[in-house]
């Protein structure tokens, strides 16, 4: 029986190896593209289209394994990441999957889409940065980096990718040969990366488990400067106007000039925060973890706060003139974005721990138990 039993997962993981997962078109980007966490290298969770509610369910995807990643979109077709180390493709039209590929270990954080091509980062021990091209059905490249909880960031031909043991590489997109490698004083303590780095355009942004934020030269990866905010970050730095916005998990959200490192305005919300704000031309959207969303203005004063029924730990969405947040309660809640006022809700299948995705006039919701619901105008 044991034999059998050892023969049986080998044969497993050989077939799971030998997946292969491919679009029979080279996918178009346009502007209205989900590509990446937050939606952009600034990390702002913005959406170019305007959702106006109520919205009804169009279908519903079950990906048969645990989802902590954020849905892509691109030229109608969706890409979901597994905690079980796979990449699904699903037709945005109907919600039938198209094809999936296995991976060495759980992808935690949202891969990149460049064209037809997506990289990916997991949690294993080797091949844990991977490009893979979708049309062609075949990896491009793949590199050694060690566990990787966070998302990867790609600007100006590289890839940026913060890892567990405290190290952030910067990769070229078409070879994925090395660039430069920072060596965070984590490494030496046991504290890591699971903060998202973003980008202004110069600076290579993200937080530490030791609670630093720091900011390094995007083509060389020097330290520009460090900030202690005394507690550990694990959500994305959101970069706006010059302006570095992240909180951590003793509930501090900080305002932080980008050039210089210094401290404009701080905002207790009083629990942890857990993931990115979203922000737009007016106002700061936080969500934190004693499951109330806070609108904070430029001058870090509260303008709104609207509770939930628990715990929120996923970034909010801007999309038109409306707020999305998901809640552990399993409602997405919908506010006005200037008033804070609830205008419609959706009951999903399960807890919401993922950050809604905006595609023109649909929404994307990941609950815990597996589901991507699509919805649409009613």
């Amino acid at each position: 029986m044991l034999l059998r039993t050892i023969l049986f997962t080998s044969v497993l993981a050989a077939f799971s190896a030998c997946t292969t997962l491919r679009v029979d078109r080279i996918l178009a980007s346009s502007p209205g593209d989900w590509t990446t966490e937050g939606g952009s290298v600034s990390r702002a969770n913005v959406s170019t289209g305007k959702i106006k509610p109520p919205l009804k369910e169009v279908w519903q995807y079950n990906a048969q394994a645990g989802i902590r990643a954020v849905p892509l979109v691109s030229d109608s077709t969706v890409i979901v990441a597994t905690l079980n180390g796979e990449i699904q493709a699903v037709n945005l039209s109907n919600g039938k999957r198209i094809g999936y590929k296995a991976f060495e270990s759980a992808v935690v954080g949202t891969p990149v889409l460049d064209g037809s091509s997506v990289i990916l980062a997991t949690a294993g021990k080797a091949e844990t940065i991977v490009s893979y091209n979708l049309q062609r059905g075949r990896q491009n490249w793949a590199f050694h980096a060690g566990p990787v909880e966070s998302s990867p960031l790609l600007y100006g031909g590289h890839v940026y990718v913060a890892t567990v043991g405290g190290d952030v590489y910067c990769l070229q997109k078409e070879t994925g040969e090395e660039v430069w490698k920072f060596e965070g004083e984590e490494k030496d303590r046991r504290k890591g990366f699971r903060s998202s780095p973003s980008t202004d355009g110069k600076l290579i942004l993200f937080g530490s488990d030791s609670g630093t934020l720091y900011a390094l030269n995007r083509t060389n990866g020097d330290i520009a400067w460090t900030l202690a905010t005394g507690a550990s970050i694990f959500a994305s730095p959101v970069v706006s106007s010059h302006t570095v916005i992240v909180g951590n998990l003793k509930g501090i959200l900080f305002a932080v000039d980008s050039e210089r490192g210094t401290i404009r305005w701080t905002y207790d919300v009083g629990s942890p925060v857990y993931a990115a704000v979203a922000v737009d031309e007016a106002l700061i959207y936080c969500s934190a973890a004693n499951g109330t969303v806070y609108a904070i203005d430029s001058s870090g004063d509260l303008k709104w706060k609207f509770p939930t029924k628990a715990i929120l730990n996923s970034a909010p969405l801007v999309s038109g003139d409306f707020l999305f947040v998901g809640s552990m309660d399993r409602v997405l809640y919908t506010l006005d974005r200037s008033s804070g006022k609830e205008v419609w809700r959706f009951q999903s299948e399960g807890r919401i721990r993922v950050s809604p995705v905006a595609w023109g006039d649909f929404l994307l919701v990941t609950s815990e138990d597996k589901f991507v619901t699509m919805l649409g105008p009613s």
